[in-house]
């Protein structure tokens, strides 16, 4: 069973992905993935859950591969806010 600091987690992959924590977090515990315990978000995942769900009628193999030595994206750059007046 994989237990981790999830709220480090969701940070790295929001970050990561630019996918919202709130995002990730929701689609974890829909598929039970993620449990709330002692007011924190903890990721507990094991061997067979995870072949539950590929097992799953939902689970569906991608029908596009995509060659990630071929990717090349960077996450956009937060804007810096301007102040009043000034240009």
């Amino acid at each position: 069973m994989l237990w981790c600091e999830a709220n480090a987690f969701f940070f790295f992959c929001s970050e990561m992905t630019s996918i919202t924590q709130t995002d990730i977090i929701s689609t974890l515990q829909s598929m039970n993935m993620v449990k709330y315990w002692k007011g924190q978000h903890v990721i507990c995942v094991t061997p067979k859950l995870v072949e539950e769900h590929i097992k799953s009628s939902q689970f569906k193999r991608p029908r596009l591969v995509v060659d990630i030595s071929a990717l090349r994206w960077v996450p956009p750059r937060k804007a810096q806010p301007t102040r009043p007046g000034k240009k």
